[in-house]
């Protein structure tokens, strides 16, 4: 934690702490958004998939809905950190996921 500088000090020292609370404002920033991902994009997907096995219409496409909504959130904060072989990777599982959906419910 970065301390504030005393009333006495000299505008350098408060341009240094500036940049030092800035810093740690952005690494708190990054870890809060790499967790979101961590949690949002299997419960996402988990719920995406549930929500195509219940039979009641109204609740599996509020589940379904739900999920999407949940991955969108985790990858809007994390997209910029991702690597591409991850973004590629992670978007690939899920056009597969909504496809295989997809399909149950057209066939169904």
């Amino acid at each position: 934690m970065v301390l504030p500088p005393s009333p006495k000090s000299s505008p350098e020292d408060f341009a240094k702490a500036r940049q030092e609370k800035m810093r740690e404002m952005e690494d708190s920033s990054k870890r809060f958004s790499k967790h979101l991902f961590a949690v949002t994009t299997p419960i996402g997907i988990i719920t995406i998939i549930v929500g195509s096995l219940i039979g009641v219409q109204a609740v599996g496409t509020g589940l379904m809905f739900g999920g999407i909504f949940t991955l969108l959130d985790g990858y809007f904060y994390y997209w910029s950190e991702l690597e591409n072989w991850m973004r590629f990777s992670s978007l690939l599982i899920a056009v597969v996921v909504l496809i295989i959906v997809g399909y149950r419910k057209m066939s169904s």
